[in-house]
């Protein structure tokens, strides 16, 4: 009987194509923190495959010179959490606190969008947190809009398996 080999393999998902979609995602996250009184958001988003690699980790919105260091911090800290114990990390301190170690972030604003991690600090923790799904959303989405292009082009003969991403121009 032969034997399937299963290991991780590579997230479709880069750093730059997360960069890029954030980078479009922008105009609406500082509209958002404008709308409650906040000027700075610091985003981290974690691979999907492998969680512990970082695709992206830095300000989304307001001057990243002018930004709180303390931010990054506890959105790398709220990312962690999530993607230890799979669940948004205000879930885990309102209803799974069983769950929290020494050193755990008490804020809310990390999710884990099926698999996708996505932190966000800088915000009141409600809003971190809607901003990080809209980020995980926006890239679950990318995906499932790329995966749908594949499918098609191997309709047509092409590849059935996922390739290495190569951005399209």
């Amino acid at each position: 009987m032969n034997k399937i080999s299963i290991a991780p393999g590579k997230s479709i998902l880069s750093p730059n194509l997360v960069n890029d979609i954030i980078t479009r995602l922008r105009p609406g996250i500082g509209n958002i923190l404008e709308l409650h009184g906040r000027e700075f958001l610091w985003v981290v988003v974690l691979d999907p495959i492998d969680r512990k690699t970082i695709l992206f980790d830095g300000v989304a919105a307001g001057d990243p010179a002018k930004c709180p260091a303390e931010y990054g911090d506890i959105a790398r800290r709220k990312a962690v959490l999530s993607a230890r114990t799979g669940q948004n990390t205000g879930t885990v301190g309102t209803q799974n606190a069983h769950l929290l170690s020494q050193g755990d972030v008490i804020y809310t604003g990390g999710v884990d969008f099926i698999g996708l991690v996505v932190a966000a600090s800088g915000a009141q923790g409600p809003v971190d947190e809607a901003v990080a799904l809209m980020i995980a959303v926006q890239l679950s989405a990318w995906c499932q809009v790329y995966i749908a292009q594949l499918q098609d082009e191997a309709k047509k003969g092409g590849p059935y398996l996922v390739p290495v991403y190569q951005p399209r121009t």
